[in-house]
């Protein structure tokens, strides 16, 4: 029998799982969201795989992952050896890029506009518009 911390650690860790496996709607349809939905998480309490490796928000060795963690941005910080790649683009060229966007909840299927812009050389740069169609629930 686990003891309370470690439970609570255990629901914890199940909710981080099911919200992970919530967006991948195609492979597991809705049920990460139901199980969410009614805080019934456990079919998620199974051991997450973690990767050991160096934090940027310290903590302890014997700690638990999340020790450390606040919330906010960190800052970049590029492991010892990494070499920024070469993204520069000439007018017209393609540069591939990868985005992660977290649609939001619509009762009806619509169209919505994604704009973003970037900076380069601390200047500002588009804006990029993007057409999504967002399907209702």
């Amino acid at each position: 029998m686990l003891d309370d911390e470690a439970q609570i650690l255990v629901s914890i860790y199940a909710r981080l799982a099911a919200r992970e496996l919530s967006f991948h709607r195609t492979q597991y349809g809705d049920a990460p969201a139901k199980a969410l939905a009614t805080n019934n998480l456990s079919d998620y309490e199974q051991p997450l795989p973690f990767i050991l490796a160096k934090s940027l928000v310290g903590g302890t060795v014997t700690g638990d992952i999340m020790d450390g963690v606040r919330s906010g941005a960190l800052p970049f910080t590029p492991v010892r050896g990494y070499r920024s790649p070469d993204n520069t683009a000439a007018a017209h060229d393609d540069l591939t890029v990868r985005i992660r966007l977290v649609a939001p909840t619509v009762e009806k299927s619509q169209w919505q506009t994604i704009t973003w812009t970037a900076d380069a050389g601390g200047k500002e740069i588009g804006p990029v518009t993007l057409k999504v169609y967002v399907g209702g629930k």
